[in-house]
């Protein structure tokens, strides 16, 4: 676990980066105006990641925002600076943050528990789906099986429909690199599931952020 620590260092300092601009693209009524040069720079940001349509991510005071997860949600670290950047922000919001990462579960692990888990009954307005390091690095030590990122693709896409049919926003995040070296098999292989969930968000309409291109 030790080496991936600067990783989720990273992504939890690129997630506050999508924070910061969804505070002001989300939210309704800041308690602040913020600059105008900080709020385009903030979005440039938010565009240069991959999100498109952000003025559809509107949070209204009491939102449920849910995340399902392995264990660089169960951790916490970017839920935390998301939700702290919009209670900062914006007190009177008050979002229910619903954190259901479990480490070292892949796609598999999460469809089934995902509608329950994510409290779909309950109505969230957004669902985070961070998934994709585990399906790919615990199985390092066999050769690359298409029927395996297949069925990544089919689980991921479930959790997307159950996420829409709630009536959910849903955000699919990608999985950053595993190690230092983004040049590595692992990461070579990595694409091709960071690929699988870019073509859901396409084919499904949902939003996504690429979280490997900034390394």
């Amino acid at each position: 676990m030790h080496e991936r620590m600067p990783l989720l260092w990273r992504a939890g300092l690129l997630m506050l980066l999508c924070a910061l601009p969804m505070s002001s693209l989300w939210a309704q009524a800041p308690a602040q105006p913020q600059p105008a040069d900080i709020t385009k720079v903030l979005s440039d940001v938010l565009t240069l990641i991959g999100v498109q349509n952000t003025a559809t991510l509107q949070v209204k005071p009491g939102d449920k925002i849910a995340f399902m997860g392995d264990s660089i949600t169960q951790q916490g670290g970017y839920v935390r600076l998301a939700a702290s950047v919009l209670n900062m922000n914006y007190p009177t919001l008050k979002p229910v943050i619903i954190n259901v990462g479990v480490s070292g579960q892949h796609a598999e692990n999460m469809e089934p528990r995902f509608e329950k888990d994510m409290r779909l009954a309950e109505k969230p307005a957004f669902t985070f789906i961070n998934v994709g390091i585990n399906d790919v690095w615990h199985r390092m030590k066999a050769e690359h099986d298409p029927a395996v990122l297949e069925a990544y693709k089919v689980n991921v896409a479930k959790m997307v429909d159950k996420g829409l049919a709630s009536g959910a926003q849903v955000v699919l995040l990608t999985p950053t690199i595993i190690g230092e070296d983004a040049k590595n098999e692992s990461n070579a292989r990595l694409v091709m599931y960071v690929d699988a969930m870019k073509q859901i968000a396409a084919e499904k309409k949902c939003q996504l952020i690429d979280r490997m291109i900034c390394f």
